[in-house]
């Protein structure tokens, strides 16, 4: 598993399954970016937020879900 960050002790932390893209233009010069209200920029993610998306078919919706 990927960790951004570092942990500070003290804390407690609970596992998010999530995944990051980097997407080119057609010259592969540019990616794509998400900017948001802060004007902070990130790359194109996505991720399960609650304990109901744990369930043991998580897979198969998720894949459904982009047909």
């Amino acid at each position: 598993m990927l960790t951004f960050g570092e942990k500070e002790n003290g804390k407690t932390y609970i596992t998010r399954l999530a995944v990051y893209g980097v997407m080119f233009n057609s010259n592969k010069d540019k990616i794509a970016v998400i900017q948001v209200r802060n004007k902070n920029h990130f790359l194109p993610s996505g991720g399960f937020n609650t304990v109901k998306h744990m369930k043991n078919d998580w897979k198969e919706k998720c894949w459904k879900r982009q047909e």
